[in-house]
């Protein structure tokens, strides 16, 4: 049986893996395949409804229509052109987790999901919303905990983002994804995130505003963006920060004033593929555990292409 092909990627085993992981093995069974075709039912062990083609959101309608009062744990959707999800059958169906690869739509919901709906992680890989995901429907997703976003262009996030997105997200990811705007404060309100990851999205600034203050964040990663510089309290109030990448942008300083004081309880900060000029502002990297940074020097002209970890208090004597 095939269940999801797109390109190289392989969503439905990483979909499982995640799933098996938060919820080890749960009983299921899927109805007769007459009463979800076109669709499929996968017992993967949870139900996974699994639609591929569709071109008419009645089409959907039809199925949890004929499916009655069962209820299912996950749904796919791929390779469709839909102009939204049926919110009042996805809250019916009891639906906890929404993947959506390669699909075409002018916004993700119809309406606002009851607040009944058992939504907990939505993943989505290349697809498009022509009037963006319509965040101001998502306001009732109160179990939310993942949003994992994938070659997908989100049109911003902004006040209808902020407004709408429940403080229970723990984890953000957008991969390969353009953000046009992000609101000063747009994941202050996610109390209990602690995993976000913004890869390749064109973000050019960083600030401390964006994030909770007191802070949960473990992971903060950044990678492949296009900041230029770093605020001295962007890493405040960040207790439980392990894991820094903002390899690949353009970064010029790693400075004490920002680094200093989360250095020691780091377990990685990835500063690769940035403009580092290795000058006096890093001598205070020279008394720190050198296996924690990561990346080379691109200037000064003798230390071009020195790795971070090979710098000696030699190479600073001439600071003040």
């Amino acid at each position: 049986m095939k269940i999801i092909a797109y390109g190289k990627w392989f969503p439905v085993l990483f979909f499982t893996s995640v799933i098996v992981s938060f919820f080890g093995l749960i009983s299921a069974e899927c109805p007769p395949a007459t009463l979800i075709r076109p669709c499929e039912c996968v017992e993967m062990p949870f139900t996974l409804v699994n639609c591929g083609e569709i071109t008419d959101m009645e089409t959907l309608v039809d199925v949890f229509r004929r499916t009655a009062d069962r209820k299912f744990h996950s749904f796919a959707l791929y390779n469709s052109s839909v102009q939204f999800l049926p919110a009042s059958a996805i809250s019916a169906k009891r639906f906890e987790q929404i993947l959506l690869v390669n699909v075409s739509m002018t916004a993700m919901f119809d309406q606002s999901p009851d607040l009944s709906n058992n939504i907990s992680m939505i993943t989505i890989m290349g697809s498009r919303f022509l009037r963006g995901l319509g965040w101001e429907n998502w306001g009732n997703l109160k179990k939310l905990h993942t949003i994992s976003i994938h070659t997908t262009e989100v049109k911003n996030l902004g006040k209808s983002f902020v407004d709408n997105i429940s403080g229970t997200v723990q984890r953000f990811h957008l991969f390969d994804s353009r953000v046009r705007k992000i609101q000063y404060n747009a994941f202050s309100h996610m109390t209990s995130l602690y995993d976000i990851q913004m890869q390749n999205a064109e973000i050019k600034s960083l600030r401390r505003s964006l994030f909770p203050t007191p802070s949960k964040i473990r992971t903060f990663n950044f990678p492949d963006n296009q900041v230029e510089s770093l605020p001295d309290d962007l890493f405040t109030n960040m207790p439980e920060l392990a894991y820094i990448d903002l390899s690949g942008n353009r970064i010029t300083t790693i400075s004490q004033a920002v680094f200093g004081n989360v250095y020691n309880t780091l377990k990685e900060l990835k500063m690769e593929s940035n403009p580092i000029v290795c000058d006096c502002s890093m001598r205070w990297y020279m008394s720190r555990y050198r296996g924690t940074l990561k990346g080379n020097c691109a200037g000064p002209e003798d230390r071009k292409g020195k790795s971070f970890h090979s710098l000696t208090p030699r190479d600073f004597t001439y600071c003040t």
